[in-house]
């Protein structure tokens, strides 16, 4: 990638990465959507509240391309569909630094039911170590936990506990393209909602969940296997329906992305070596 430098250094891609954070930051704020504030559940904690909580940091605010990905998703995710039918919303910064849960999609189920996927939005390279801790939870019998969540459907303040938790990556060409459609479509004349950012997320999904669920009926982890299969058959559904809308995978798209590609061969080897150990 062709690297023009600016003012200090920065090239010209990072200055975008910037500026699509901030611009779906504004957004956020106006939807209400920012991170959630764990000082909001000290009378719901009693005792157990811990003000230090208060004051964790967002993990990776310094890596422009993880923090315009995370706003860009926060932001939009929910109105394009780009986790299938589900209300999107972001996490503390605690829930983001000590769990690795950055989003959660809750996805409704009738009358003060829900069942929900956290995000872990990763800046890119290697994430190996990610998925090895996920099959090292999943042989333990335990998914992602987010101790700060405020549900969308039922207004509640929550705690979930073992929830299915995936990795969501793109590169920052992806990033720049889908930002670019976002914060000047009119110029380009492209639709930010017919990116393929948005069938990426999906795959990306698909394919971790399908592989934390067959690791799961391989440890005899039933409960797990059952609920990572409800939430695989969702975003499956949710990717059917977006090819039924807009048309086959883009599947070139896709593979140009070298996030992508080293999420799925990071996926595949860790499941791998995890299976070897059973």
């Amino acid at each position: 990638m062709k690297r023009e430098q600016y003012e200090g250094g920065i090239s010209e891609k990072e200055q975008a990465m910037e500026k699509i954070a901030r611009y779906a930051e504004i957004d956020l704020e106006k939807s209400g959507n920012m991170p959630v504030n764990p000082r909001d559940f000290a009378e719901i904690y009693r005792t157990d509240f811990n003000p230090r909580d208060v004051d964790v940091a967002f993990p990776g605010a310094e890596n422009s391309k993880r923090k315009a990905l995370h706003e860009m998703l926060a932001s939009t995710a929910e109105l394009n569909l780009s986790l299938g039918d589900a209300f999107v919303r972001n996490t503390a910064n605690y829930d983001k630094s000590k769990n690795h849960v950055d989003l959660v999609a809750e996805y409704p189920e009738g009358e003060d039911a829900s069942s929900y996927l956290g995000v872990e939005v990763a800046s890119g390279g290697d994430v190996s170590r990610k998925f090895a801790d996920i099959f090292e939870g999943i042989a333990r019998g335990e998914l992602a936990d987010v101790k700060y969540f405020h549900s969308n459907e039922s207004d509640k303040k929550l705690k979930l506990g073992n929830i299915p938790r995936v990795i969501i990556a793109a590169d920052v060409d992806t990033i720049y393209g889908a930002g670019s459609d976002l914060l000047d479509g009119e110029k380009t004349g492209r639709d930010y909602a017919d990116h393929y950012l948005h069938y990426q997320t999906l795959v990306e999904v698909e394919m971790q969940l399908d592989a934390f669920a067959k690791y799961a009926r391989k440890t005899g982890r039933v409960d797990l296997a059952k609920g990572l299969d409800a939430m695989h058959a969702k975003i499956t559904e949710a990717l059917n329906e977006k090819i039924e809308r807009s048309g086959e995978i883009p599947q070139k798209d896709l593979e140009k992305d070298k996030a992508f590609t080293q999420l799925r061969e990071s996926l595949a080897l860790e499941l791998s070596r995890a299976e070897k150990g059973v």
